[in-house]
């Protein structure tokens, strides 16, 4: 196959609509559509180190399931299944969250120093926390009304309960409160302190404080602790004071209640990785020690596999125990090769073991692949494959026919980071070769360079920026080792900057590395003797590679 056909996209399945065989992208909606989540969540360490009382805050990119950990843990804990906690409470409210950024960066609060604006909101957080804290163990019927007398009564007089049932979530309350103070301000600076001053009064009011005392006591008296979940929002607008500190100021909030953690009230909350080298608020060093960066490896990406194709492919009514004996690796590559060819013949024909290619096509996250091994089921199913005696044209092809979902998806959260970001990095790496010198680097980017200076909203990024984005959204890596094989073919080991912590740094004698997931959008002139894979990082995946190898 020549090497243009390999990048163009198969043009008779452009109206393909990928179908949910094995899940679907979006953890909530899984959560919610009967496919029973909690039976083929991998338990991975990342979930052990989240569900630990001193980790809270849980970074990671878009699509490592941050969101699939919060449920999990909130899942487990209203069953009874683990021992840290008793109570949770998930806070998910990404439309409040905005409409109360918005509200402040259209009021005259957006001019206060960042410091006083970081501590307004950090109440209010605290607000939040503490009322959610209140909520779930109003909810335990275990303990009597007359127990929670007070807790009750501020409830409703704020309006989150309607009899006995929630009404309103704390945040959308916030929000209110914080929109009806400042209407009464008429937008005048001089009047911000006063209206910020009523909403206080409003929301830590002698009522408040007394339901805040309930709380502890029968948190301390029942011997029982609760948690809030705070999950995360995908986008945020980190290039503004206002966005800046309503994360920090949530931060805040957050330590505080850590360090009063005696009251047996705690906190989580999760944040998408990509905002990490963006911000720097005050007490970012005081987090260190309690925050845990998700990194999937090899071995439990076969198994999430191996769970859900057995779950909803092999056997729908599949018990939790049958379910759970592919929580080991050894029984889910076992299981996938009986369904799945256990080597198939890439494009630039080399032998390569198939979960290994469909994975090398992703950025290691979960929902990356379950989205290409759903691509791979509606093509199948479209040719009339087998799902049981899937050919190798089905996995090639399937993984490459909606390839280009992925670039967008991956390119979508640096938008408000990068402004046009997608197309920055389209025009710096169109048709490029898929590994080059860094010399070459600054040659591709003279069309980038064109762009910032005729384009307002990028007059503030520079060529290096630029370089920044490309690493940090995973298209371009950097080369560690090139093995020759006995048929003349190559594979390049890169290290892309989604399987490190911290970041990667190009210099003079870099090898600059396109990522196979985005050959096909970028119309890359790959090199037809080399196969390029992401550095492994962990044994079973060396095994797997060393196997290749060796066979080749």
């Amino acid at each position: 196959m020549c090497n243009w056909q390999i990048q163009e996209p198969l043009v008779k399945y452009l109206n393909l609509t990928s179908k949910e065989f094995i899940g679907e992208v979006d953890s909530y909606d899984e959560w919610s559509d009967g496919i029973e989540a909690e039976k083929i969540f991998v338990h991975t360490k990342s979930y052990d180190t989240f569900r630990r009382e001193s980790t809270l805050f849980l970074f990671g990119r878009r699509g490592t399931g941050k969101s699939a950990l919060v449920q999990m843990l909130d899942y487990e804990i209203r069953a009874n299944k683990i021992q840290e906690y008793n109570y949770s409470r998930i806070i998910n409210q990404e439309d409040a969250y905005h409409e109360f950024a918005i509200q402040i960066r259209n009021s005259p609060l957006r001019d206060s120093p960042q410091e006083e604006l970081i501590y307004t909101l950090k109440k209010k957080w605290l607000w939040v926390i503490k009322v959610s804290g209140m909520l779930s163990l109003f909810s335990d019927n275990n303990i009597p009304e007359v127990k929670k007398l007070k807790i009750i009564s501020y409830l409703k007089s704020s309006g989150l309960l309607k009899g006995k049932k929630d009404k309103y979530k704390p945040l959308n309350i916030l929000a209110e409160s914080l929109a009806a103070e400042l209407d009464n301000i008429d937008y005048a600076p001089a009047k911000v302190g006063a209206a910020i001053y009523r909403l206080g009064k409003k929301l830590f009011n002698a009522e408040f404080e007394d339901a805040e005392e309930q709380l502890y006591e029968l948190l301390d008296t029942e011997k029982k602790t609760a948690v809030v979940l705070i999950d995360s929002i995908e986008r945020y607008y980190i290039k503004d004071k206002v966005s800046e500190s309503v994360v920090a100021s949530l931060i805040q909030a957050m330590l505080e209640i850590y360090h009063n953690r005696s009251d047996r009230l705690f906190v989580k909350a999760a944040f998408p990785s990509e905002i990490l080298p963006h911000m720097s608020p005050s007490n970012w060093g005081k987090t260190d020690d309690k925050t845990h960066i998700i990194k999937w490896n090899f071995r439990d990406l076969t198994i999430l596999l191996a769970k859900r194709y057995f779950k909803t492919i092999v056997k729908k009514s599949a018990t939790e125990k049958e379910i759970d004996y592919y929580s080991e690796y050894d029984h889910s590559l076992n299981l996938l090769y009986k369904y799945f060819p256990e080597k198939i013949t890439s494009r630039s024909n080399i032998d390569f073991d198939t979960i290994s290619y469909i994975i090398s096509h992703t950025q290691k996250k979960p929902r990356q692949l379950i989205f290409l091994v759903n691509a791979i089921l509606t093509l199948a199913e479209v040719e009339k494959v087998d799902f049981f005696n899937l050919s190798e044209d089905s996995i090639i092809d399937g993984v490459h026919v909606l390839i280009d979902a992925l670039f967008r998806e991956t390119l979508h959260v640096y938008e408000q980071i990068y402004p046009k970001a997608t197309q920055i990095v389209t025009r710096a790496l169109i048709e490029s070769e898929s590994y080059f010198d860094y010399s070459e680097l600054d040659v591709k980017l003279k069309e980038v360079n064109a762009l910032l200076k005729n384009e307002a909203e990028l007059s503030f990024l520079s060529k290096e920026d630029v370089k920044r984005l490309l690493l940090e959204s995973g298209v371009l890596g950097i080369g560690r080792d090139k093995h020759k094989l006995a048929n003349n073919k190559n594979i390049l080991i890169a290290l892309f900057e989604y399987q490190i912590k911290g970041v990667l740094t190009l210099h003079n004698n870099s090898l600059c590395v396109i990522h196979p997931m985005f050959f096909q959008v970028l119309r890359t002139n790959t090199d037809m003797n080399t196969f390029i894979y992401p550095k492994p990082s962990d044994e079973e995946d060396i095994e797997l590679l060393d196997s290749a190898m060796s066979e080749n």
